[in-house]
Protein backbone atom coordinates (compact mmCIF):
# COMPACT_ATOMS: atom_id res chain seq x y z
CA UNK A 1 0.00 0.00 0.00
CA UNK A 2 3.20 2.20 -0.32
CA UNK A 3 1.82 3.77 -3.67
CA UNK A 4 -1.99 4.20 -2.44
CA UNK A 5 -4.70 6.33 -0.72
CA UNK A 6 -7.66 3.70 1.03
CA UNK A 7 -10.66 5.99 1.29
CA UNK A 8 -14.61 6.10 -0.31
CA UNK A 9 -13.81 7.17 -3.90
CA UNK A 10 -16.55 10.25 -4.59
CA UNK A 11 -18.50 8.73 -7.63
CA UNK A 12 -19.10 12.85 -8.22
CA UNK A 13 -16.64 13.97 -10.85
CA UNK A 14 -18.62 17.24 -12.31
CA UNK A 15 -17.20 20.50 -11.00
CA UNK A 16 -20.19 22.39 -9.86
CA UNK A 17 -20.13 25.84 -11.84
CA UNK A 18 -22.82 29.24 -10.99
CA UNK A 19 -25.63 29.65 -12.57
CA UNK A 20 -25.60 26.08 -14.80
CA UNK A 21 -28.63 25.04 -13.21
CA UNK A 22 -30.63 24.88 -10.29
CA UNK A 23 -27.97 23.33 -7.01
CA UNK A 24 -29.02 23.08 -3.39
CA UNK A 25 -27.84 25.68 -1.17
CA UNK A 26 -25.60 23.33 0.71
CA UNK A 27 -23.73 22.74 -2.53
CA UNK A 28 -22.84 26.07 -2.99
CA UNK A 29 -20.13 26.28 -1.09
CA UNK A 30 -18.35 23.74 -3.92
CA UNK A 31 -18.91 26.38 -6.85
CA UNK A 32 -15.70 26.70 -8.93
CA UNK A 33 -15.44 29.32 -11.43
CA UNK A 34 -14.22 28.12 -14.54
CA UNK A 35 -11.43 30.53 -15.06
CA UNK A 36 -9.65 29.02 -11.52
CA UNK A 37 -10.29 25.48 -12.97
CA UNK A 38 -10.96 24.78 -16.54
CA UNK A 39 -12.73 21.70 -17.67
CA UNK A 40 -15.82 19.48 -16.83
CA UNK A 41 -14.48 17.10 -14.07
CA UNK A 42 -12.11 16.69 -11.39
CA UNK A 43 -9.70 13.61 -11.30
CA UNK A 44 -10.90 10.66 -9.52
CA UNK A 45 -10.67 11.86 -6.00
CA UNK A 46 -11.91 10.49 -2.59
CA UNK A 47 -14.52 11.59 0.02
CA UNK A 48 -13.18 14.11 2.39
CA UNK A 49 -14.61 12.35 5.47
CA UNK A 50 -12.19 9.96 5.90
CA UNK A 51 -8.97 8.41 4.12
CA UNK A 52 -5.64 6.56 5.23
CA UNK A 53 -2.22 6.49 3.37
CA UNK A 54 1.06 5.35 4.75
CA UNK A 55 3.97 7.46 5.73
CA UNK A 56 5.90 7.54 2.43
CA UNK A 57 2.32 8.01 0.62
CA UNK A 58 1.65 11.21 3.07
CA UNK A 59 5.64 12.70 1.90
CA UNK A 60 5.00 12.23 -1.66
CA UNK A 61 1.47 13.74 -1.28
CA UNK A 62 3.76 16.68 0.65
CA UNK A 63 6.20 16.98 -2.47
CA UNK A 64 3.40 17.00 -4.71
CA UNK A 65 1.50 19.82 -2.86
CA UNK A 66 4.81 22.10 -3.09
CA UNK A 67 4.56 21.75 -6.77
CA UNK A 68 0.72 22.33 -6.79
CA UNK A 69 -1.20 25.39 -6.80
CA UNK A 70 -3.96 25.33 -3.68
CA UNK A 71 -7.33 24.73 -4.21
CA UNK A 72 -9.95 25.00 -1.73
CA UNK A 73 -11.78 21.71 -2.25
CA UNK A 74 -9.74 20.22 0.16
CA UNK A 75 -10.20 16.41 -0.82
CA UNK A 76 -9.86 17.48 -4.40
CA UNK A 77 -6.91 18.90 -4.05
CA UNK A 78 -5.07 16.12 -1.92
CA UNK A 79 -6.51 12.95 -3.31
CA UNK A 80 -7.01 14.53 -6.66
CA UNK A 81 -4.55 16.68 -7.72
CA UNK A 82 -1.52 15.97 -5.54
CA UNK A 83 -2.11 12.73 -5.43
CA UNK A 84 -2.37 12.27 -9.20
CA UNK A 85 1.31 14.31 -9.41
CA UNK A 86 2.67 12.29 -6.56
CA UNK A 87 2.00 8.69 -8.34
CA UNK A 88 -0.36 7.57 -6.17
CA UNK A 89 -3.67 5.36 -6.55
CA UNK A 90 -6.45 5.08 -4.50
CA UNK A 91 -8.48 1.66 -3.42
CA UNK A 92 -11.76 1.28 -1.89
CA UNK A 93 -12.26 0.34 1.42
CA UNK A 94 -14.80 -0.97 2.75
CA UNK A 95 -14.93 0.39 6.13
CA UNK A 96 -14.53 3.59 5.12
CA UNK A 97 -18.09 4.18 3.32
CA UNK A 98 -20.98 6.50 4.07
CA UNK A 99 -23.49 3.67 3.77
CA UNK A 100 -25.41 2.09 4.99
CA UNK A 101 -25.83 5.35 7.71
CA UNK A 102 -24.74 4.85 11.10
CA UNK A 103 -26.60 5.58 13.72
CA UNK A 104 -26.09 5.52 17.54
CA UNK A 105 -28.30 2.82 18.27
CA UNK A 106 -26.64 0.52 15.61
CA UNK A 107 -22.96 2.02 15.57
CA UNK A 108 -21.69 -1.17 18.31
CA UNK A 109 -22.38 -3.27 15.23
CA UNK A 110 -21.14 -1.13 12.79
CA UNK A 111 -17.73 -0.75 14.27
CA UNK A 112 -17.45 -4.10 15.52
CA UNK A 113 -19.19 -6.87 12.90
CA UNK A 114 -19.75 -4.58 9.72
CA UNK A 115 -15.77 -3.30 10.59
CA UNK A 116 -16.65 0.38 10.11
CA UNK A 117 -13.66 2.48 10.54
CA UNK A 118 -15.59 6.00 9.46
CA UNK A 119 -18.92 7.56 10.16
CA UNK A 120 -19.55 10.75 8.51
CA UNK A 121 -23.51 11.03 10.47
CA UNK A 122 -23.03 11.49 13.82
CA UNK A 123 -22.68 14.46 15.52
CA UNK A 124 -20.81 16.10 18.15
CA UNK A 125 -23.06 14.58 20.99
CA UNK A 126 -23.52 11.10 19.73
CA UNK A 127 -20.03 11.22 19.35
CA UNK A 128 -19.26 11.74 22.93
CA UNK A 129 -21.54 8.97 23.64
CA UNK A 130 -20.04 6.27 20.80
CA UNK A 131 -16.74 7.41 22.21
CA UNK A 132 -17.85 6.45 26.15
CA UNK A 133 -19.15 3.43 24.76
CA UNK A 134 -16.39 1.68 22.63
CA UNK A 135 -14.00 2.55 25.88
CA UNK A 136 -16.02 0.72 28.11
CA UNK A 137 -16.60 -3.74 28.47
CA UNK A 138 -20.83 -2.38 27.79
CA UNK A 139 -19.83 -2.21 23.84
CA UNK A 140 -21.11 -4.73 22.01
CA UNK A 141 -22.63 -5.68 19.11
CA UNK A 142 -26.37 -7.75 20.31
CA UNK A 143 -26.18 -9.68 16.91
CA UNK A 144 -23.02 -11.62 17.86
CA UNK A 145 -24.41 -13.16 20.75
CA UNK A 146 -26.64 -15.23 18.75
CA UNK A 147 -29.71 -16.74 19.78
CA UNK A 148 -30.29 -17.24 23.48
CA UNK A 149 -32.92 -20.64 24.66
CA UNK A 150 -34.60 -19.55 28.08
CA UNK A 151 -37.46 -22.02 29.56
CA UNK A 152 -38.90 -23.25 25.89
CA UNK A 153 -38.92 -19.52 24.16
CA UNK A 154 -36.09 -18.15 21.85
CA UNK A 155 -34.96 -14.98 21.83
CA UNK A 156 -32.05 -13.18 19.69
CA UNK A 157 -30.41 -10.43 20.99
Amino acid sequence: MEDAILCHSNPERRILRHGEGPLPNRYLKYCVPRDQLPGELFPHYCGGFAYAFSQSSARRLYQASQATPIFFIEDAYVTGFCRLKAGLRTIGHPGITLKPRVTLARASCAFTRESRITSHELGPRDMRLLWREVNTQAFFCPRLLGVIKAKGRTNTR
